[in-house]
């Protein structure tokens, strides 16, 4: 249908699109095809809408086309025969109709999982973008259904380029249950130079909990991590696996004197977390009680008081004395809270 055509018939319509379809006559190519994907997003129950797309899919360029179909595709509008038309158009090098077609496809994929399958593992084949991208983004979207593809997923690492990287550690957290690629892909992730991609794997870790016998040497490497935020997510993660106390919270114990005073409360929490500390995590906390920072002396009060069966005698004088010295009312508080603590316990342990 010819441009002018078009134009009018999108001013024949009462609709509050019609200032977009009105774009499907405007002088730039790259206007047109920008307001055909457009359309198909927002055009949803708007007949004329689509039939204004199928007029314009028999447009002489090649993008217009294509992008009226992907766009009949995000509408509904679609059959068999249109997954490879979708398949193709995700590695489009334009931006905007890769991106539109791999929301039309994602639709299918979910649905018909077996149907779009083979032809994302072909694209991942190919290790081009935008396809490898969008392709790594509706297997996500497929999870378990995406299981046939997860090795070669994850093989794909190695190789990749960063902004793959982190599509790949996504897609593999969401479509491999087992863990069997995704921990040792998360291994290396924890070692990248950028630390989003390190964060990014150490929240992903999280979904492997039953397996952290394969990757808690790693994740306590990561508790060293030059980054604040990742150091927190390290020891945040580490309290919640249940590991050996006396292989974790020695690594545990350097943190209790980091330089930022959140790591050092989290690191002092995580250790008094566990029903068995180790003799150097009770010294840590003890040590902790004359911090410079009175969060954290509140913090190590707290956490003391917790382990305080271990030695009774011992932590209520160092509780003691460190309620003696302390200026800070907050710090104060805590401690005279863990003293307490310590008092109701011990007399219902002698009753």
């Amino acid at each position: 249908m010819a441009a002018e055509s078009l134009g009018n018939f999108s001013r024949d319509g009462a609709s509050a699109l019609d200032p977009l379809m009105e774009r499907l006559s405007d002088e730039s190519i790259e206007v047109r095809r920008l307001a055909v994907l457009s359309l198909g997003r927002l055009g949803k129950g708007r007949p004329k809408v689509e039939d204004a797309l199928k007029h314009i899919s028999s447009d002489p360029d090649p993008l217009i086309k294509l992008n009226a179909l992907v766009a009949l595709a995000t509408l509904g509008h679609m059959d068999e025969s249109s997954i490879p038309i979708l398949l193709e158009a995700i590695n489009n090098k334009q931006e905007a109709t890769a991106k539109a077609a791999g929301i039309a496809l994602t639709k299918v994929a979910v649905e018909k999982p077996d149907n779009v399958l083979p032809g994302l593992i072909e694209l991942l084949d190919k290790k081009e973008n935008p396809g490898i991208i969008n392709s790594l983004r509706i297997l996500t979207h497929m999870k378990n259904h995406a299981a046939p593809a997860v090795q070669k997923v994850a093989a794909l690492y190695d190789g990749a380029k960063q902004p793959e990287k982190i599509e790949i550690v996504d897609t593999l957290s969401a479509i491999d249950t087992t863990g069997d690629y995704a921990i040792p892909v998360l291994m290396k992730a924890l070692k990248e130079p950028d630390p989003l991609d390190r964060e990014d794997a150490l929240t992903m870790l999280m979904r492997y909990k039953s397996r952290a016998d394969l990757f808690i040497d790693g994740l306590l490497g990561a508790l060293n991590d030059p980054e604040t935020k990742n150091r927190m997510l390290a020891v945040g993660i580490v309290r919640g696996l249940g590991q050996e106390p006396d292989k974790v919270v020695p690594q545990l114990v350097p943190l209790c004197a980091d330089p930022d005073l959140r790591v050092r409360s989290a690191a002092i929490s995580a250790i008094s977390s566990f029903k068995k500390v180790p003799p150097s995590g009770v010294d840590a906390i003890e040590k902790s009680l004359n911090d410079a920072d009175f969060r954290v002396r509140a913090a190590a009060a707290t956490a003391l008081a917790r382990i305080s069966i271990l030695d009774r005698e011992k932590a209520f004088a160092a509780l003691q004395s460190a309620l003696d010295k302390e200026t800070n009312q907050q710090a104060k508080r805590e401690i005279l809270s863990a003293l307490n603590v310590m008092r109701r316990n011990t007399s219902q342990s002698t009753h």
